[in-house]
């Protein structure tokens, strides 16, 4: 379809012009993320013309999870190693000083640690971006799911709660010991009852595994709903590289 002016056919190397028609949409929404000027006027979303051929999708959906993936990878190696040389000592054996610009303490390992556990989620993203969003599903797409989603819940309920029984216990030693808080006693019926600083830790991790798996139940009702709807509506016209459905004709 013509450009106003007489301009050439709608392509990428256009990001100025303003398409007139339908047939663009599918180039544009694929290149710039906008649409035709009618569409763009109102507000209309529902056409067959704006879903972009689900081969160039699928494809912009792979190199940017195979990115995600790359990416997400290396900083959590990074920031993994940036863990082993805080928690190192400070001097060797020999009375060395073993990487003196290197910040020690808890604070900067939590850090480093929250770092590397976000390179890991990154790459999750990425690889479910690559080979299951937008995809028909098949016994291969499931395996690769049900490993995404076992290796989520390992770091939900696994490492994240070491980690932090680690860090409460060993290094800032909330034990029994330590009274933190102390309930008045009027409260208590004139009771002397108080709070350690291991009671309040376990009341985190309580809190935060209660929390976790309400929010998980919860994103799977409505990812249920989600996926009825989307069963309802029926899968999208397949549209072709030039912006135009697909139709069959029987002969």
């Amino acid at each position: 379809m013509p450009l106003p002016g007489g301009v050439g056919k709608p392509s990428c190397e256009n990001p100025g012009s303003k398409f007139i028609g339908h047939a663009a949409c599918a180039r544009v929404d694929f290149c710039r993320g906008k649409l035709c000027v009618e569409c763009a006027t109102t507000g209309d979303r529902t056409g067959t013309n704006h879903y972009m051929s689900q081969t160039a999708a699928h494809k912009r959906y792979l190199r940017v999870g195979v990115l995600l993936m790359i990416g997400g990878t290396a900083l959590s190696l990074a920031a993994a190693f940036a863990v082993h040389l805080i928690g190192l000592p400070k001097v060797n054996s020999f009375g060395v000083e073993l990487y003196p610009a290197v910040p020690r303490g808890w604070i900067p390992n939590i850090i480093a640690q929250t770092v590397s556990l976000t390179g890991v989620l990154i790459a999750m993203g990425g690889m479910t971006l690559a080979f299951l969003y937008k995809r028909e599903m098949t016994w291969a797409r499931a395996t690769i799911g049900a490993f995404l989603f076992t290796a989520l819940m390992m770091v939900l309920f696994g490492v994240i709660p070491n980690e932090f029984l680690t860090l409460t216990q060993s290094t800032l030693d909330w034990s029994g010991l330590k009274q933190w808080i102390t309930i008045p006693k009027w409260l208590v019926f004139g009771n002397d009852v108080s709070l350690s600083a291991a009671a309040i830790k376990d009341i985190i991790g309580q809190g935060y595994i209660g929390t976790v798996t309400a929010a998980i139940v919860i994103f799977m009702l409505k990812w249920q709903d989600h996926q009825k709807k989307l069963a309802e509506e029926g899968p999208p016209p397949e549209v072709s590289k030039y912006g135009r459905p697909v139709s069959k004709v029987e002969r």
